[in-house]
């Protein structure tokens, strides 16, 4: 969802800032549901996928991770 240290001035799509704000509003989503007493990401950390071409943003890789496939933390991470 988001390329490691790919900042923009407002929340736009494959941002860092986009990607924390889609967290986010999961948080708060998920805070209302009654029965719910945790939760754990489907993806850590960004990973190679040959399906996800999309060049200079994705090359290959899925990026929904809070964490880069360097091990860099995201702003999604805090």
């Amino acid at each position: 969802m988001a390329r490691a240290r790919r900042p923009a001035s407002t929340p736009t799509r494959w941002s860092e800032e986009f990607q924390a704000n889609v967290y986010r509003q999961q948080l708060t989503m998920l805070r209302g549901v009654k029965h719910l007493r945790g939760i754990c990401p489907g993806i850590l950390v960004d990973f190679r996928s040959p399906l996800r071409e999309l060049p200079g943003i994705r090359d290959f890789y899925s990026r929904k991770g809070p964490i880069s496939d360097q091990g860099q933390k995201k702003q999604a991470f805090s």
